[in-house]
């Protein structure tokens, strides 16, 4: 998964045998951390990968869009190792930015799943998975909405593997996929709407935009409003928050970062093409 900040959380939870369990996470935002405060753990945060002193000090590190591998000695250190969220249906769409392809390539569902962690990124035994509709938000409103279903399923997993409950085995490898190249999310109004709206929402994080004679165009979500008329690029209509162009095949009605700087008429391009 793609990582916000780097930020971690050390949380404790007091048993009924009054044994400590010790959980480390680094994540993408504060959902893990919140949800372990909401049931009951005392979490301290940190900004830097565990050493590996630190990590066997831990019962359970938990990993959460860190981008960078963990070492053996690290991941395999804790008394109940190293869980890793991943916001994919393992072992499909393996790799750091499962969520930017799936919406690239108009996957029908999003998931995500919480693996022991091994030598072999995103290949270990599973211990939880879930899955959500395609619907038409972005990169942001998608990794957040998984990554929050996952924190709240962690403490009923910490208890089942307390108890003894091992992870079951992932069947076959699937392929692991790379950062998405930037080619693939350009945006460029010969596209016809379905992948500039994909593009758009695999990228929302980001800014994605087009240049326009006046400046860079950043665009929110965008949606079809009526069959293309126009030369692709072509600005049909502006508010003070919107842009209504042409493309390929249709005509979209995009949100904007800040006020429009294109006038009706003006025609838009791909970024650095002006």
């Amino acid at each position: 998964m793609p990582v916000a900040n780097g930020t971690g959380v050390v949380a404790r939870t007091a048993l009924a045998q009054d044994r400590g369990v010790y959980l480390g996470s680094l994540g993408v935002s504060a959902q893990v951390p919140e949800t372990l405060r909401n049931a009951g753990h005392h979490v301290s945060v940190f900004t830097r990968t565990p050493s590996r002193a630190e990590a066997r000090a831990l019962d359970l590190l938990v990993v959460c869009g860190h981008p960078r591998p963990l070492g053996a000695d690290v991941f395999g250190a804790p008394r109940l190792g190293t869980w890793n969220v991943h916001p994919s249906l393992l072992p499909w769409r393996r790799g750091p930015q499962p969520v930017r392809w799936a919406i690239l390539s108009g996957d029908e569902w999003y998931g995500v799943s919480i693996h022991q962690m091994t030598q072999v990124i995103d290949t270990g035994p599973l211990w939880w998975q879930d899955r959500i509709p395609r619907g038409e938000g972005g990169h942001h409103a998608v990794l957040h909405a998984l990554v929050a279903r996952a924190a709240r399923a962690l403490p009923s997993l910490v208890a089942r593997a307390e108890g003894g409950e091992r992870a079951r085995p992932v069947v076959g490898i699937g392929s692991r996929q790379g950062r998405v190249p930037p080619a693939l999310l350009r945006l460029d109004p010969a596209l016809d709407a379905e992948m500039f709206r994909r593009r758009v929402a695999a990228d929302d994080d980001r800014g994605p935009s087009l240049e326009g004679p006046r400046g860079l165009e950043v665009l929110g979500a965008v949606r079809r409003v009526e069959a293309q008329h126009a030369h692709p690029g072509t600005v049909l209509a502006v508010t003070s928050t919107t842009l209504t162009f042409a493309v390929r095949d249709a005509v979209l009605c995009g949100t904007t970062r800040g006020e429009p700087r294109a006038r009706v008429g003006e025609v838009l391009l791909p970024r650095g093409l002006a």
